[in-house]
């Protein structure tokens, strides 16, 4: 890819029968193209209580069950969702200034995306100094195999693309102050917490090079890709699946 930052912001709306409008999506530098399966929460009309529904919400696939409170039977589907361009996304001023000439004095500190640019790109560049990243030694074990205050049963490590450092978890990518972190940005490879052995990401897969499994037995739920509970994977016996 081109590297360039993106921005995404989700304003969910409440879908009823007389809405049937799931949600807003305010873009910059990007559009939506699909929906993907998704975990969705629902209010139980009888009693107001709130639902969270073990099967991903996709098309052409009805969700049914009963509340955890009143026991009242729910249904709800989808035979198709439509994509609808309300506003163009905001290009930026990178893209204004290409197309209208130079910008003004005025404006031309304005674009916040600018200036997080400017940030991790600075980042990339003193990564390798970084002290944590230092602690990275081929053949050797991360500190705690990996594992942080966080996510104590994941033994890697994330390497995050925007600002070129790795770090135990996306919770400490955030306290780094990595201005990317807010913006939901992901990592794109993984390192072993055995082996200190970089790699591509990929939360199901044992180490490349040591076999070692990077995640505790019996808690592949936490992981979920995006360092997020996956509801879909837990356990029914687990208070917290239908919690929200």
């Amino acid at each position: 890819g081109c590297s360039g930052l993106i921005a995404v912001h989700l304003r969910p709306t409440l879908l009823h029968s007389a809405n049937s409008r799931l949600c807003y999506v305010d873009c910059v530098r990007c559009s939506v193209t699909d929906v993907l399966p998704s975990v969705l929460m629902s209010v139980c009309v009888a009693c107001g209580a709130e639902n969270v529904h073990r099967q991903e919400f996709m098309r052409n696939r009805v969700h049914s069950g009963t509340c955890v409170k009143c026991h009242a039977k729910y249904a709800f589907g989808a035979e198709s969702i439509r994509i609808e361009q309300i506003t163009p996304c905001e290009q930026g001023w990178m893209a204004s200034g290409a197309s209208g000439g130079s910008r003004s004095s005025a404006g031309a500190g304005d674009d916040p995306m600018d200036e997080i640019a400017e940030e991790l790109r600075y980042l990339r560049k003193k990564a390798k100094s970084d002290p944590r990243q230092q602690l990275i030694q081929l053949g050797r074990p991360l500190p705690q195999m990996g594992a942080c205050r966080h996510f104590k049963k994941s033994f890697k490590w994330y390497r995050f693309a925007c600002c070129g450092r790795a770090f135990p978890c996306p919770e400490c990518h955030i306290e780094s102050g990595c201005p990317a972190a807010a913006l939901g940005a992901h990592a794109t490879r993984m390192i072993c917490g055995k082996c200190s052995m970089e790699q591509t990401y990929s939360p199901a897969k044992p180490c490349e090079k040591c076999n070692f499994a990077m995640v505790a037995r019996g808690s592949s739920h936490w992981d979920g890709g995006e360092g997020t509970r996956n509801l879909a994977a837990m356990s029914t016996k687990d208070a917290k699946k239908f919690k929200g």
